[in-house]
């Protein structure tokens, strides 16, 4: 059982990552994936990966790093910082084999268009700057991609954008996997066309979340990820019940309702998961 993406080091978890690690063990879990946003959590997660040989790193600049307003914003990011931590990234990368992945990184185009910011055209443009950086890095170091990409609802600029980048870039040969994929059903055939796979997490089982349901539907089991987002996006049972905080174990409720919208024993939905996940992190076996 592996957890395709989570963010054990903010606080709500690396606070009680031992306790947090045990339960998932304990649930026949064996891999987390740990997706780094920011240069400060990218030093975290190596540092996790060091002391829980059940956590393997992926180290990425998120888009939201980019908008005012969201937690990770870091003022004056320009072309000039955009390089610099790109270099600092390929250095780390360079420096630190374990490493699984490049990313979280991509697209965010939500929040600057809800929150109305002013010069969005730049903002977007900075976006793609980075995210462009990170697919070259990716490809250089012959990594999988750790995808965000996000608009606002039934608007695909942020997709559009995305595939693009992905084409242009070496020649559309890098990997990877849209996490938390919440986008269009038409853009989906092409980024499963792309050879890429789609992650769902608890948004699949909230009530108002038909749109994603039909996502998950299209996706065959073969180019399917499971994964928390931990600690956000409790699943609807034990958000009912009043939990606040997702961990990685709660990827069984997941499953279980995946299971179910597929059609499929549970166990053999968690073969299946096992082998994409290892297919696309080259870990396992």
């Amino acid at each position: 059982m592996i957890d395709a993406h989570a963010h054990l080091y903010l606080p709500e978890l690396a606070d009680d990552l031992d306790s947090v690690i045990e339960r998932f063990r304990s649930a026949g879990g064996t891999h987390i994936i740990n997706s780094a946003t920011d240069p400060s959590s990218i030093c975290e997660v190596i540092s996790q990966a060091h002391t829980h040989p059940e956590i393997l790193p992926t180290a990425g600049l998120h888009p939201e790093l980019l908008v005012p307003g969201c937690d990770l914003y870091c003022r004056g990011i320009d072309e000039v910082w955009i390089e610099t931590h790109l270099g600092q990234l390929r250095r780390t990368l360079s420096k630190y084999p374990q490493i699984v992945g490049v990313g979280e990184c991509g697209l965010d185009y939500y929040w600057v268009k809800h929150e109305r910011i002013s010069e969005r055209e730049r903002l977007f443009e900075l976006q793609r700057k980075l995210f462009a950086g990170c697919i070259e890095l990716a490809a250089e170091f012959d990594l999988p991609l750790v995808i965000h990409c996000r608009d606002e609802h039934g608007d695909k600029q942020a997709e559009a954008d995305a595939l693009k980048l992905l084409v242009e870039s070496n020649g559309g040969c890098v990997k990877g996997f849209f996490h938390s994929y919440t986008g269009s059903r038409s853009y989906l055939d092409d980024i499963l066309g792309l050879g890429f796979f789609v992650s769902f997490n608890g948004i699949v089982t909230y009530k108002n979340a038909d749109n994603v349901r039909d996502l998950l539907d299209a996706v065959p089991l073969e180019r399917l990820l499971l994964e928390t987002d931990a600690p956000f996006l409790v699943p609807n049972s034990l958000r009912a019940q009043g939990v606040k905080v997702c961990e990685s174990v709660f990827i069984t409720e997941t499953a279980e309702f995946v299971a179910k919208r597929k059609g499929v024993p549970v166990t053999r939905l968690w073969k299946q998961m096992h082998e994409n996940a290892c297919e696309v992190f080259g870990v396992g076996g």
